[in-house]
């Protein structure tokens, strides 16, 4: 709980076909996630919709790297940015780092997915990666609430795995 009541976050973890997100009530409670498939025309229209459909107060989303050769996100910070500000909404910017600190397994994409599913079993158990393999798409759910939970980290809301 955050000043006593609690607050939606919507978790947000770019993917190379659009974006994972993860709507959290508190720590307890998983509202929704998924998988949101975009092009580059319509990518913050989808946005739009899910922070219409769901009022969320707070965006958390990846604080990349200093040399992070990742994909470009679909939904560009400058867009995040606009977004947010014109709806009144906290950006949190969650690094890895962050969620190391609350999560021990944090240290890899699996781990955080296999740490997620112990404490949300709705949301199934995370695919097998091989080292070899590129990321499955999924993986990127499990990292969207993990952020989110960053973020409920970050505001000194206790939550541990």
């Amino acid at each position: 709980m955050i000043g006593g009541e609690c607050k939606r976050i919507l978790g947000l973890e770019a993917s190379t076909k659009g974006f994972a997100f993860a709507v959290l009530e508190g720590t307890e409670r998983l509202v929704d996630w998924g998988l949101v498939h975009t092009n580059r025309d319509n990518h913050a229209l989808r946005l739009c919709g899910l922070l219409d459909l769901y009022q969320v107060e707070f965006v958390a989303s990846k604080k990349r790297a200093t040399g992070d050769k990742s994909p470009l996100p679909k939904i560009s910070e400058c867009q995040l940015q606009t977004i947010a500000a014109n709806r009144s909404l906290r950006q949190v910017r969650i690094s890895i780092a962050d969620i190391e600190s609350f999560i021990p397994a944090g240290k890899t994409r699996q781990g955080i997915a296999q740490a997620i599913s112990r404490c949300y079993p709705e949301l199934g158990s995370p695919p097998d990666q091989h080292c070899w393999q590129r990321d499955d798409p999924r993986l990127a759910v499990f990292i969207a609430v993990a952020l989110g939970l960053g973020a409920h980290h970050l505001m000194k809301v206790p939550w541990t795995v």
